[in-house]
């Protein structure tokens, strides 16, 4: 059952700043966020491509330091893939919702259960059960962080059991029905239309490239979400400690 969030009254503080300031700082251009967007997929493009041609002929030590490199430029896509969510890259909303999609596809995440539960999210605060993309105490265990920052051998099979789950149209635990309950008819097709792309998509990576002997693609595009995200971890726990 969804929380009753009408008789919900938060006192929320609002930090004074000027109102001018914050238009001119808020300001989306299609220019800055092409070049921004495009400059960094070239750089995945530039790292993946360099790993590729590197294999079978350099040393393998040197082919897993490139990869881990890859991997940590990989990571930072779901940053990106936040502020698209936000549709604060473009300020044309087409360009906005395209290159969701893309960063979506090739990181392996879902933008429509992440929308839904980041605007609930925004709006609720810390405060439960509104909110439960976020629960405090956010407890770090070591285990995890050198697991995720490295290379995360669970991340992949996990996240291939829930995206098939969502493929197959059902749903786990409170918080996605509490997304997407059984009133929400689009918003379920479109959640289970999604997981099945990411299923279709990445499985037509995997096939069409080992058929024609190009097995380094799969593993610098379908697996390059689960290794390397060291240095991106240690990005966002500063950030979260600032």
């Amino acid at each position: 059952m969804a929380p009753d969030s009408k008789n919900l009254n938060i006192d929320w503080y609002r930090s004074p700043a000027d109102r001018k300031a914050l238009v001119v700082l808020s300001r989306r251009s299609d220019f800055k966020g092409m070049a921004q967007t495009l400059g960094y997929l070239g750089l995945l493009a530039l790292t993946g491509t360099s790993v590729c041609l590197a294999a079978g002929r350099v040393h393998p030590v040197i082919v897993l330091l490139m990869l881990w490199a890859h991997g940590t430029c990989y990571a930072f896509l779901v940053n990106g893939f936040h502020e698209l969510c936000h549709d604060s890259v473009f300020k044309t909303r087409f360009l906005n919702r395209l290159f969701l999609r893309i960063f979506s596809f090739l990181g392996w995440h879902d933008h429509v259960s992440f929308k839904a539960s980041h605007g609930r999210h925004h709006k609720y605060t810390l405060h439960q059960p509104d909110d439960q993309e976020v629960v405090l105490p956010d407890r770090l265990k070591l285990s995890e962080f050198l697991l995720n920052g490295f290379v995360n051998l669970p991340g992949f099979p996990n996240k291939i059991k829930r995206t098939f789950r969502m493929s197959c149209g059902r749903l786990k635990g409170g918080w996605e029905h509490i997304l997407f309950p059984k009133s929400a008819v689009k918003d379920r097709r479109r959640l289970f239309r999604w997981a099945r792309i990411q299923l279709f998509g990445h499985a037509s990576i995997v096939v069409l490239s080992l058929s024609f002997g190009y097995w380094m693609v799969p593993i610098v595009v379908t697996l390059a979400p689960f290794y390397g995200a060291l240095l991106q971890q240690l990005c966002n726990r500063t950030q979260h400690i600032g």
